[in-house]
């Protein structure tokens, strides 16, 4: 059985939702209603990452993903000796912390240069059981002064 209401020779614009390894999810980007896949990539190939707008090919239940669409933005880390990609086409990152524990602020600091390193919007969400004031929240002021802007959330019990 092809993706609903396709051919088996019909080319699929398919949207990655998940990957795992070189396997990955992908959905019909134009229905968003449509069933996820599974889908692998040709050849020895792990490029696809998250988000990626692919054309696949469908048989059966099982799609190959034959090309990947140019990426408008791509988020990634890098280290001393590799770098890792993350996702892409992505509008917005939001970073999640609480207070308790305490959280590390140099991991904030490079998720927020990540972002914008990749031109992407970021957001900070504090989340918390009992709700903090923002201006208690270490180095708040230092990130408003750089426009993040940043939403408090709270836990009720």
């Amino acid at each position: 059985m092809s993706a609903p209401g396709r051919s088996a020779s019909t080319p699929l614009r398919a949207r990655v939702l998940a990957t795992f390894g070189r396997s990955s999810l992908v959905r019909d980007a134009a229905d968003v209603d449509a069933a996820l896949l599974p889908a692998t990539r040709r050849g020895r190939k792990g490029d696809v990452v998250v988000g990626d707008f692919v054309q696949c090919s469908c048989a059966r239940d099982q799609a190959t993903i034959e090309s990947i669409e140019p990426r408008q933005t791509l988020l990634f880390r890098a280290d001393a000796f590799r770098t890792k990609e993350l996702a892409a086409n992505i509008d917005q990152v939001a970073i999640v912390f609480a207070p308790q524990p305490p959280f590390n602020p140099h991991f904030l600091w490079r998720a927020l240069l990540a972002a914008r390193a990749a031109d992407i919007a970021s957001l900070l969400v504090l989340m918390s059981i009992v709700l903090v004031a923002a201006a208690y929240v270490p180095g708040n002021r230092i990130k408003s002064a750089l426009g993040h802007p940043m939403i408090a959330g709270v836990k009720l019990w």
